[in-house]
Parts: C-alpha cells; sequence; structure tokens
C-alpha cells in the first residue's frame, strides 16, 4: 500500500503549509477533513477539490456532494466515493482546495513524494509551517462581474504568471522540511 505526502499551502499573506500523510486508499473526503484539522478550521462550511496542472489551473471537480443528484443523474466524483489514489499518481500533481465559497479560501495541493505506508495510522499530519489564520477572519471578497466571471470559469488572466511563480517558490523553497 502507497502513502502519499501532500503539501498544502494556504492562500494568505504569509506563508502557511501543513504537510500530511495519507494513503492511497482513503477518500478525498478524509484529505478534506485533514485540512480542516491542520489548519483548525470548523469544517462547517461547504468545499471542493479540483485537479490542476502545472498553471494551477481548475480541472475536474471533486465536490463535497453532488448536487445535480436532487434534479438528474450524478455527474460529478464526491468526496466520499473518489479514493485518493484513483486519481493522484505521480509526484509533482497538483490539485487546488476551496473552502467556504462566500470567503473562498483556497489552498493549493501538491504530491511532494509515495512511498510505501507504516503500520502508522493515517492520516498523519508531518510538517506545520506558520499560523494558520483565523478561519472568519477573512471578508468576503465583493467582486466585480468580470472576476467573478473568471473564477466560475476558471479562466486565466495576466496575474496567473505571477501567482505560478509564487506559489512555485514556497514550494521548492520549503522542499526539504
Amino acid at each position: 500500500m502507497k502513502a502519499f505526502r501532500l503539501r498544502v499551502l494556504i492562500d494568505y499573506k504569509e506563508d502557511v503549509f501543513r504537510d500530511v500523510l495519507l494513503r492511497e486508499d482513503q477518500t478525498f473526503f478524509e484529505l478534506h477533513l485533514t485540512i480542516q484539522e491542520a489548519f483548525e478550521f470548523d469544517g462547517q462550511q461547504i468545499a471542493s477539490f479540483y485537479l490542476s496542472n502545472d498553471d494551477w489551473d481548475r480541472g475536474e471537480e471533486i465536490a463535497q456532494m453532488d448536487l445535480d443528484e436532487d434534479f438528474g443523474p450524478s455527474k460529478l466524483k464526491t468526496m466520499e466515493d473518489t479514493k485518493l489514489g484513483d486519481l493522484i499518481q505521480e509526484k509533482g500533481q497538483k490539485l487546488l482546495y476551496v473552502y467556504d465559497f462566500m470567503l473562498m479560501w483556497c489552498f493549493y495541493v501538491e504530491l511532494l513524494d509515495i512511498s510505501e505506508a507504516t503500520d502508522e495510522e493515517y492520516p498523519l499530519l508531518a510538517t506545520e509551517y506558520g499560523k494558520s489564520p483565523d478561519q472568519y477572519s477573512k471578508e468576503s471578497p465583493v467582486l466585480s462581474d468580470e472576476e467573478a466571471a473568471r473564477l466560475l470559469t476558471g479562466s486565466d488572466d495576466d496575474d496567473d504568471e505571477d501567482l505560478d511563480s509564487e506559489i512555485g517558490g514556497i514550494f521548492d523553497e520549503y522542499a526539504n522540511d
């Protein structure tokens, strides 16, 4: 059985991240709960994971719940039904995790390492860097129509290159932690 070491970096004014270890047979819901606990959030808000690429573009969604089930056939993968090993398979793979769609907490998740799982109980918090922000310290963003459309469609803009560079630098800077 394989274990994944994932670095979870919160989009915040200071460098704050956690490295967590989960087994490949654990679900995205277990990763969701692990992130909530590691950053001391209360877990009362809706969240989703998104597969991502090296530019941190939002791809396929892994939702906390599939709202389409109420209105027709299920279309989304859900956290409870999707095992990490189903979608995460190679070092360097990236995910976005969005928590609380009103406050828009964004976490950048990268697979740092794949190893053989030990007899320890997973998930594990392996590294804790920086003080976690208070979950409710962030104000709800007031977005222009253009910004809201960009967030909903996941389309790029000119600032994405700067963001990609900044995030990549943080992953590289603390690579040996």
